[in-house]
């Protein structure tokens, strides 16, 4: 985002400067002073110049002295001086405190990206791979952790060697999984050490950043595996991957084909914090995937503020109709035509309630939201 320029600078300050002068008595009355002052010096001074050029008549009367250079306050133009001064300073400390809080600003940006660096380097995003390693290392964690079985840690002699591969093999093609991240920066430092590494990793079926392409590959999978497997299909567990280094919010509410389950959606943690919150409300119908570290924002309690709202605008309402509209109302009808002043009493009670319905009705409308989309 491109800085303001010197206009707009300007025009902050001018503005800035304008409210003090309206807000703050001292300064008004000290700007005012000096522009009497000024006047006053000029009408002064404009007089010398009319006298000489004018040329009176012999039966003219005598020419009136020159105006005097009075000036507007009892106390002289120092006083004026001095107070003009004194609430000039009001107004740089408005400046000042207005630049301290972009100073606060900046600096909350830079500890931002500082923690965004920390978090990088915590998980060995540190060197010239950046966070396409740390992509990658999350990937083989839960590789690792998914496909691991019990005898991978309880059996460590040769006999049992075969029958340790064979639940392995069978654990390793019971599971599927997908990455998804809104940045595409990382793509091609991960695909280069995806090679460099000589893995093939044909449990990585796909990567993307848009979350409904993702959910759409992961149903093209799905159907893939049910038309060369059958049944089978319905045991292999989708895992939905999500790395980041800063806090991923998606707002929007979502729910998802029951198609692609069994699935999990995997993220992240620091600070003893999630750094993934998606939107799945709880719908009839539909399933929900098994959350690891990934928050939930349909778990948090609900604010207040729509309550709040809500009762704002229809005490507004409804002291705007019946106690500023409906006197005026039916005082004009009680003048023009008395009988017709207890009717147009009631239209007003009735048309308070009905205004007060209309609002409560479209805050409500504002504060509800859309629809959840569907992913699949």
């Amino acid at each position: 985002m491109a800085k303001p320029g010197w206009k707009a600078a300007a025009a902050r300050y001018l503005v800035t400067a304008g409210s003090g002068i309206i807000n703050y008595p001292p300064l008004r009355d000290a700007a005012r002073g000096m522009f009497d002052d000024a006047r006053s010096s000029y009408d002064y001074f404009r007089s010398f110049a009319t006298e000489g050029l004018a040329s009176p008549a012999a039966t003219s009367p005598a020419p009136a002295p020159p105006s005097t250079w009075v000036l507007s306050e009892k106390g002289g133009i120092g006083n004026q001086m001095q107070s003009l001064f004194s609430a000039t300073t009001i107004v740089l400390e408005i400046i000042k405190i207005y630049q301290a809080e972009q100073i606060r600003r900046e600096l909350k940006g830079i500890a931002d990206q500082l923690r965004i660096h920390n978090n990088l380097v915590a998980r060995g995003g540190g060197g010239p791979d950046g966070f396409a390693r740390n992509v990658l290392d999350f990937f083989n964690l839960k590789v690792a952790e998914y496909t691991r079985t019990d005898d991978d840690r309880k059996h460590r002699f040769g006999k049992y060697r075969f029958k340790q591969h064979r639940l392995r093999k069978r654990r390793f093609r019971q599971h599927r999984f997908f990455i998804y991240h809104p940045d595409t920066h990382w793509h091609g430092a991960f695909a280069r050490i995806r090679q460099e590494c000589g893995s093939k990793q044909p449990l990585l079926l796909g990567l993307s950043n848009d979350l409904f392409a993702i959910f759409r590959l992961m149903l093209c999978a799905r159907v893939d595996l049910e038309a060369r497997i059958g049944d089978d299909a319905r045991n292999i567990t989708f895992h939905l991957l999500i790395p980041s280094y800063c806090t991923l919010v998606i707002p929007r509410s979502f729910v998802i084909l029951g198609n692609l389950f069994p699935l999990t959606i995997d993220g992240q943690i620091a600070q003893g914090e999630c750094l993934v919150w998606l939107n799945l409300p709880r719908r009839d119908g539909y399933d929900q995937p098994v959350l690891n570290n990934v928050g939930n924002l349909d778990d948090l309690p609900d604010s207040s503020w729509k309550q709040f709202a809500t009762a704002s605008a229809a005490t507004t309402t409804m002291l705007a109709t019946w106690m500023g509209a409906t006197p005026m109302a039916v005082e004009a009808v009680a003048i023009a035509c008395p009988p017709l002043a207890v009717p147009v009493l009631l239209a007003c009670f009735a048309g308070t309630f009905i205004a007060t319905a209309t609002v409560v009705s479209a805050v409500e409308s504002a504060w509800e939201e859309p629809p959840p989309a569907l992913l699949g």
